[in-house]
């Protein structure tokens, strides 16, 4: 009597084995895609780091909470920029170099230029007027 039951649980065992398994296959492809996607967006998110600063020159123009424009020389990308109280400014840029340009109240336009790199760094903004 012992053996039958044994027999009957082994029989029940192996019928519901396949379940399992199959189960266990469909949530290990689920964690394997969820951890290559957060993956992705670390990787897209660590080619751009913070640059900060603060914002002088232009002959006393710039405006404390002034904006600015930043446009990649690489790609063309354009930023607007807005400071705070104090000309201070900061950003999540990719790596790379990039034109700034400021446009004053006369329609004057000031220029510099900055640098990104894959770690925080401080770039102050020294407007020169255009040539």
């Amino acid at each position: 009597m012992f053996k039958q039951k044994t027999f009957k649980n082994s029989i029940l065992l192996s019928k519901l084995l396949p379940h399992h398994v199959h189960g266990w296959i469909y949530s290990r492809w689920t964690v394997v895609s969820v951890a290559v996607a957060l993956l992705l967006c670390f990787a897209i998110y660590a080619q751009a780091d913070l640059v900060y600063g603060r914002v002088y020159g232009a002959e006393g123009n710039f405006p404390p909470e002034g904006t600015f424009t930043l446009t990649n020389n690489e790609d063309e990308n354009v930023y607007q920029v807005i400071t705070d109280e104090n000309r201070g400014y900061s950003i999540f840029l990719p790596p790379g170099i990039y034109s700034v340009e400021f446009i004053d109240g006369d329609d004057i336009r000031w220029e510099a230029e900055i640098r990104s790199v894959n770690d925080p760094i401080q770039q102050d903004i020294h407007l020169e007027r255009a040539r």
